[in-house]
């Protein structure tokens, strides 16, 4: 049986799992060599992408723009690496990975440098599944990072200044899940203060919803779904149920079975995949474009390879349960694989992961959610408290407190701008 005497561990991706993994094992074994490989310098914080695609940021009087503000903006859901690992002996590389070796143990970086493992980590995350629907990624904005945030931000403020007053503007999200239903609770109050700012009536301004499924957010209980429905036609948001895209052109999508809407800005919300590295992989097992894993969080029959978060398809069998595409599940794998990681190096049995139903607050626009904890249901200002709340936890976890008060409150600062 190989032994992992001094191990060199490759950790790639810097998102909610790969971190983790990284910070407890660098707490568990301050003096293993962990590479941690991701293509930015900084971490990203997903929850908060949808504040980020609608804060609106007064300028200063007879300046159009103010690029600290820009900065801080950005700061808040974008954390420096150096800021997170900067009391371990991690090795940051900024880079990204074109391809890897498993027979060879070796990582491939788009810079022409290689790495060599004893130990890989896969926590490369996800990327937009556009599901092959025609013209969808050419015409669409994604908002999957926070530069995707920041262009949506800023697509929507210049339609209102290059539209003419009484003309309409029509904003389509594609995707009634999460992340669309928060979006578009949220853009409710940027369209309404661009409107005043740009002279434009709220009643030419038209903001809809497109899911393909009976409800919005699928996988959340009925009453849930209702509260998040009502709260979002309440906002004068349109919501079309049942309604597949299927065709996008530049200026219009079309549905199934006979609907067609118009648009200025269509903003894609409705589905991920894993990274697509995992294309590029040879003697891997896949399913729905993500990595099988077995119940230790290796990738099956592979020893010294972990596969966690977006990228990984983890189920649980027993119980019919798939691990849902969460911060929630990312993070506790991750600590998982560290615990898994240090069993394997004292060649001890590995510890079996089964998957848990995560909790969650969906915010809806302003200072209102609604959560889902246990059986409970919670609707308002305490329920998006309760989100905030988390996300303070979540930047104690990874930062000294000061800083991670200093990015939760510079948020804040700007988050609640949007009530």
């Amino acid at each position: 049986m190989e032994k992992f005497n001094n191990p060199k561990i490759v950790i790639l991706g810097a998102g909610f799992a790969g971190v983790r993994v990284a910070l407890d094992l660098a707490k568990a074994a301050p003096n293993l060599d962990i590479v941690l490989i991701n293509k930015t310098t900084y971490h990203e914080f997903p929850p908060d992408f949808y504040e980020v695609a609608t804060a609106t940021l007064p300028e200063p009087e007879g300046k159009q723009f103010c690029p600290v503000r820009f900065e801080n903006l950005k700061g808040s859901v974008a954390i420096p690496l150096e800021a997170i690992f900067q009391k371990t002996k991690v090795k940051i590389i900024t880079d990204a990975v074109i391809s890897l070796d498993f027979k060879i143990r070796k990582v491939f970086l788009k810079s022409g440098k290689k790495y060599d493992y004893d130990i890989l980590v896969l926590a490369l995350g996800s990327q937009t599944n556009y599901f092959g629907i025609k013209n969808l990624e050419r015409y669409s904005l994604a908002l999957k990072s926070v530069d995707d945030a920041l262009n949506i931000r800023n697509e929507v403020d210049e339609i209102f200044a290059r539209k003419k007053m009484n003309e309409k503007i029509n904003i389509v999200i594609g995707g009634g899940g999460f992340t669309g239903c928060e979006l578009a609770g949220e853009l409710v109050g940027y369209l309404k203060t661009l409107g005043k700012i740009h002279s434009h009536k709220q009643y030419n301004v038209k903001l809809s919803v497109v899911e393909a499924n009976p409800g919005l957010i699928q996988g959340a209980s009925e009453s849930v779904q209702r509260a998040v429905e009502k709260r979002l036609r309440s906002l004068g948001i349109d919501i079309y149920l049942n309604s597949k895209i299927t065709m996008v052109e530049q200026s219009k999508l079309y549905t199934e079975p006979n609907l067609t809407l118009s648009y200025d800005i269509l903003i894609w919300t409705a589905g991920i995949r894993s990274n697509n590295l995992v294309d590029r992989l040879n003697g891997v097992h896949t399913e729905k474009t993500c990595l099988v894993i077995d119940k230790s969080l290796r990738l099956v029959s592979y020893k010294n390879i972990f596969a966690i978060g977006d990228i990984a398809f983890c189920y649980d069998e027993e119980k019919s349960y798939q691990a849902p595409a969460t911060a929630q599940t990312a993070v506790d794998q991750g600590k998982h694989v560290a615990k898994n990681i240090i069993r394997l190096i004292k060649n001890e049995p590995f510890l079996l992961y089964k998957p848990k139903k995560p909790k969650f607050v969906v915010p809806l626009g302003g200072k209102f959610a609604v959560g889902e904890i246990s059986s409970l249901v919670l609707e308002g200002i305490e329920a998006w408290w309760l989100k905030r709340a988390a996300a303070l936890g979540y930047f104690v976890s990874i930062l000294p407190a000061t800083k991670a008060f200093q990015i939760w409150s510079s948020g804040n600062k700007f988050f609640v701008g949007n009530d």
